[in-house]
């Protein structure tokens, strides 16, 4: 199993590799303050959101 993040992901090269593609979200409407102390503000906010829930320990 391997996550990854948004939709231009070959998810067919992962599969390929005998792996299982698993989308990661976010929580919309939760605040990202730890996704964006590392990534700043200026990146996509699905992936400061996702980042904060790496941290947190929810995957």
């Amino acid at each position: 199993m391997i996550g990854y993040i948004g939709a231009d992901v070959p998810v067919e090269y992962i599969t390929a590799a005998g792996l299982l593609p698993l989308r990661l979200s976010g929580s919309p409407g939760t605040p990202s303050t730890d996704g964006d102390r590392y990534l700043g503000t200026g990146l996509d906010p699905a992936a400061r959101s996702v980042l904060t829930r790496l941290l947190a320990g929810d995957f």
